[in-house]
């Protein structure tokens, strides 16, 4: 994506910066995981701390920032973080600019996502010839499943996720697109992993969701009791750390970093 289809999403955005930026904008970054080419949004001090200290740690190049429009003006002349971005948006309203911003992303990452077609009939489908698939199974395109794992009935498995080995998943779990599942994991029955977290952003006398991408990732030794969900991250992933037990009926929110 151009700067000037970010400004085409929210036409409330004003360029304070590289305005003859030419380079691709490839994701929404995230403090947590700081990409190349992303852009990143600011509505405070603490925001913008948090960048310097993800920065230092873990340079990038060729990002572009989107900042309170108040926030920007007075702190423009005395931040020097704002010299690390090649572009710099201001917006009045920054959490309306994540909904309005997330939305393009989400749809150019699964445009070309098939979700009709099971991934074994399109013959890009990984299974090791040592797993077991039950009947009324669907695995999709592009999905990866490990030696020894066991997958019940009625389980759906939606494009570009990966399951490990020696991992039982029970009947009717629903997992979306790009959840990674590690080694001995134990998934019981009903559960949904991946689906979008709750995140919207309330202006104008409505509710204007985030879109998320993020997906989920869930470490070995991970044990998730029936009826649960775990959501996708909207910018990185929701993570799952090895060896957590998850009880029955439980909720692990969007951005959730569960340690080991």
């Amino acid at each position: 994506m151009k700067i000037k289809e970010l400004k085409e999403s929210d036409s409330t955005l004003e360029i304070r910066l590289g305005e003859d930026f030419s380079d691709e904008v490839l994701t929404i970054g995230h403090f947590l995981s700081p990409k190349d080419n992303a852009v990143y949004f600011c509505k405070n001090k603490k925001f913008l701390e948090r960048l310097a200290s993800s920065f230092s740690k873990n340079p990038v190049k060729n990002i572009g920032l989107i900042v309170d429009k108040k926030f920007y003006e007075n702190e423009k002349n005395s931040n020097k973080i704002f010299s690390n971005f090649s572009f710099i948006f201001t917006s009045p309203h920054v959490d309306l600019s994540i909904s309005k911003i997330s939305k393009p992303f989400y749809e150019e990452k699964y445009r070309e996502m098939n979700i009709q077609v099971d991934g074994r009939q399109l013959g890009t489908a990984k299974i090791h010839p040592t797993a077991r698939i039950a009947p009324h199974v669907f695995i999709g395109d592009k999905v990866e499943i490990g030696a020894n794992t066991i997958i019940h009935a009625n389980v759906t498995i939606l494009p570009y996720s990966k399951i490990g080995d020696n991992t039982v998943i029970y009947p009717s779990v629903s997992i979306y697109h790009d959840v990674k599942i590690g080694n001995n994991v134990r998934i019981h029955s009903c559960v949904a992993i991946g689906g979008d977290g709750f995140g919207y952003n309330f202006a104008d006398g409505q509710h204007h969701k985030v879109w998320h991408f993020g997906g989920v990732i869930i470490e070995d030794d991970v044990e998730i009791g029936a009826s649960s969900a775990v959501d996708a991250g909207a910018f990185i992933p929701t993570r799952i750390g090895a060896g957590s037990k998850i009880d029955n009926m439980c909720t692990i929110g969007h951005n959730a970093q569960v340690g080991k």
